[in-house]
């Protein structure tokens, strides 16, 4: 087997393992749930801004905006995809080097 020969085997082999393992929608999927995660912290800092002066909020209309919170991260949690457990455990790992804890 000459040398093209062989390149357009590698090339053949290597986009049927792209298609098999359907890495850019996997992608998509990732880059999906973090925007929805980024939106849900950002709620989240709205909703820790409100606590900080009283007279804005009652303590029920807080309540409320949390528990909406919730569900908005159980539902992003229900669509987001699977992360291999050696994946989950080096960014822990790093962000307690980083951050000095979790």
């Amino acid at each position: 087997m000459d040398r093209p020969d062989l390149v357009s085997v590698a090339v053949a082999v290597l986009s049927a393992l792209q298609t098999f393992f359907s890495f850019a929608s996997r992608a998509d999927a990732h880059r999906s749930a973090g925007a929805r995660y980024a939106m849900a912290k950002r709620r989240l800092d709205v909703l820790l801004l409100k606590t900080e002066d009283p007279a804005s909020s009652s303590t029920s209309d807080l309540l409320a905006e949390l528990q909406a919170l919730v569900g908005v991260l159980d539902d992003i949690e229900q669509g987001a995809p699977d992360v291999p457990d050696s994946v989950y455990d080096r960014a822990r790992a790093e962000q307690a080097e980083r951050d000095g804890g979790i």
